[in-house]
């Protein structure tokens, strides 16, 4: 109990450098003055509790040096680093670092499923905040830890059908130009819909899509491979004409019409297609963005093309995803036994 056990706040390299979009350079004298305040303040509290020990550490202790040296491109992203750490604070608790384990994540998971936000989004914000885990780690404050995630969703390998497809290009085409240049994208060419959601006018013809960085909205392409597809020519048709109708004003392939994204973020986009997948009578069977995806996939196979280049098209890196996207029913079962011959 007499033993002073001395943590430690910040780097040198912490003091005198700072990380900003620019890069990183030397803070001014003023804000380093600003910086070494604020860590007093912290062992002036330390002192007053009684000790100043590695076991008083707190998960919000580092959060600002942590934010500070993050190479993220955006001030964006690096909003979102910070709001992802603090949601799991606030769900758990400013947890004693001494006290943190795999398992610690199990009531921000459980409280986060009883809000009904989907596991992807939770799996976001448990990466976030296990890249602040990591930082710690490497900092010597806690041993390395990785929080449990949740499991991995069971693929939900609904498809539309084709009539499925026609109805609902047809209502986009009387609600929302936007919503129509969406789904032709995601039905002919089987694009993900990140990739239409931040798709430039500038990487884009009426011939050809490029996958490409666009370093404005900080997005790049999965896993950082860039491509380039062919337009099949039902698109093809289309985009000869929407592209001749364009504003000057206007930046994306789905644009608001001021030279921005018309949509936000990818759950925006499935707002927009949920209400019609409702119609359809196929809500919770189909999703209604990814839903274009597996019936690409599913009508390439039912079209006898080999599975290499259904996993070329769909740009998967291991062909067991483009595997898992197949549904397979009766009706195919039944016809694949017919077809060797039995009478």
């Amino acid at each position: 109990e007499d033993v002073l056990i001395i943590r430690k706040l910040a780097n040198a390299k912490d003091i005198d450098f700072k990380v900003t979009l620019q890069g990183k350079r030397r803070r001014s004298a003023t804000e380093k003055d600003n910086l070494l305040d604020s860590l007093a303040e912290k062992i002036r509290q330390s002192v007053r509790s009684g000790t100043v020990s590695v076991n008083n550490a707190r998960l919000s202790d580092y959060l600002e040096l942590w934010i500070n040296q993050l190479t993220v491109q955006t001030e964006k992203a690096r909003r979102e680093y910070r709001a992802s750490v603090l949601k799991f604070i606030e769900i758990v608790g400013d947890l004693p670092l001494r006290s943190l384990k795999n398992s610690s994540s199990r009531k921000f998971i459980q409280v986060l499923d009883q809000q009904s936000l989907s596991r992807n989004s939770i799996r976001s914000y448990l990466r976030m905040t296990n890249i602040y885990l990591n930082y710690l780690a490497k900092e010597e404050c806690i041993p390395k830890i990785n929080l449990d995630s949740v499991a991995q969703e069971q693929r939900n390998v609904g498809v539309y059908s084709s009539e499925d497809l026609d109805y609902i290009q047809t209502v986009m085409e009387n609600r929302s130009r936007n919503g129509l240049r969406m789904v032709m994208m995601l039905r002919y060419l089987g694009l993900r819909a990140s990739e239409v959601r931040t798709l430039p006018l500038r990487h884009l013809s009426p011939h050809q899509v490029a996958i490409r960085r666009v370093p404005e909205l900080g997005w790049q392409p999965k896993k950082g491979k860039e491509d380039t597809l062919l337009v099949p020519r039902p698109l093809e048709q289309f985009l000869k004409q929407d592209l001749a109708q364009r504003q000057t004003t206007e930046m994306y392939y789905l644009d608001s019409g001021t030279g921005s994204p018309a949509f936000c973020d990818v759950s925006a986009m499935t707002k927009l297609v949920r209400p019609v997948v409702q119609e359809l009578g196929l809500k919770g069977m189909v999703k209604p963005l990814h839903g274009y995806r597996a019936s690409l996939v599913t009508s390439l196979m039912r079209a006898k093309v080999p599975l290499p280049v259904i996993s070329e098209i769909c740009r998967h890196s291991d062909i067991k995803t483009t595997r898992g996207y197949a549904r397979v029913d009766k009706l195919d079962m039944k016809q694949a036994l017919e077809s060797i011959g039995y009478q």
